[in-house]
């Protein structure tokens, strides 16, 4: 360790600081900053190659901080350098490296000193890190976080929605509680008020696919009976038009889970099939957040990782109630909460140890 050198790398959109230090945290030559284009990586490769030249260190460490995809040009290039040089290129999670440069108490916060935290991180912890390795699923992460901004966009106007037919078709929302079908969406586009549907002929529901004549009938004679508003265009095309977003986003999500579905290896997707309670797309999400399981070291690290444990603050007032660790990625947590539901009413074993939990 003590022949060895240490690359701190601050990525940042379009551009990355660098700091090269040696095991006793003094800096060999100077801090600099290279364009993220070819010129920048052939620069970075001739200068670590004229490093190794004056120094012959028996390894040369490089790391940078997780910045959502901005640092892999640069981690790739470096682990393509491992044919000629000894370097190991390491991805960092930013919340450690935060905490150690809290720790060393450096708060004024630069690219220069963050790329120079970065390099004494290594330097501490160089033993413990996990070195990088190419990640064949890049791609596929990036499209799944495309897909959960389509989903929170969703979310979102369902809220909306929900608020607007609150105050404007209340008739509807006992329909809604589990969410806004299919049905109830082209309902909504074509009767998006009160009013609107008060007006209706009898006979429209045959339009409409799920709706009974019964269930039609009911829901129109208690939208004449509470038709006390004045028909508001505004809030009707406001309401069709949330329809229509909601719908078309829906349809979005489903085709990109399945175009996502086709790009993954099916044998390991089917094998995360096979665990009770995990369906296509948590199965999806889980091949793209793992990566690969040999990774962690145990099964503490994993739960760790997606952030599926309890929090306890103590001291000496007192001591709070628990509560969920808010790390770890939110999409996956909220699709294996779901999984597990469905696994505790359909799977026996998973069932009975969900039922000893509670009584305990």
């Amino acid at each position: 360790m003590k022949r060895s050198l240490f690359l701190g790398i601050d990525v940042s959109k379009g551009y990355a600081d660098f700091c090269l230090l040696n095991a006793d945290k003094q800096l060999i030559g100077i801090q600099f900053q290279l364009l993220d284009v070819e010129e920048g990586y052939q620069s970075l490769f001739n200068c670590l190659r004229e490093v190794y030249m004056s120094f012959h260190p028996d390894t040369i460490y490089a790391a940078a901080e997780s910045t959502g995809r901005y640092e892999n040009h640069w981690l790739d290039r470096l682990y393509s350098f491992s044919k000629e040089l000894p370097i190991k290129v390491a991805r960092l999670n930013p919340f450690g490296v935060l905490k150690h440069r809290q720790a060393t108490l450096k708060e004024q916060i630069t690219d220069k000193t963050s790329s120079r935290s970065i390099a004494e991180y290594l330097i501490n912890y160089a033993d413990q890190i996990e070195y990088y390795k190419p990640d064949d699923l890049t791609d596929p992460r990036s499209f799944l976080i495309n897909i959960d901004l389509l989903v929170t966009q969703k979310v979102q106007l369902s809220n909306q929605l929900h608020n607007h037919l609150y105050n404007n078709f209340p008739e509807i929302l006992p329909k809604c509680r589990n969410g806004f079908f299919d049905y109830i969406l082209r309902l909504l586009e074509k009767y998006p008020t009160t009013s609107s549907l008060a007006k209706a002929h009898k006979s429209s529901y045959k339009n409409i696919f799920h709706v009974t004549e019964k269930e039609w009938y009911s829901l129109r004679e208690r939208c004449k009976r509470n038709n006390v508003r004045e028909p508001n265009k505004l809030i009707e095309r406001m309401i069709r038009e949330t329809s229509k977003q909601i719908r078309a986003l829906t349809r979005q999500i489903d085709e990109m889970f399945d175009l996502l579905y086709e790009e993954l290896p099916k044998e390991k997707l089917e094998i995360l099939r096979s665990i009770p309670g995990i369906g296509k797309r948590t199965a999806l999400i889980l091949m793209c957040t793992i990566r690969d399981v040999k990774r962690f070291k145990n099964t503490r690290q994993l739960i760790s990782y997606f952030g599926l444990y309890p929090v306890t603050k103590e001291s000496g007032d007192g001591k709070k109630r628990p509560y969920m660790s808010q790390k770890g990625n939110s999409m996956l947590r909220k699709y294996l909460y779901m999984s597990a539901l469905v696994a505790c009413h359909k799977d026996p074993y998973i069932s009975k140890l969900y039922q000893n939990l509670v009584d305990r």
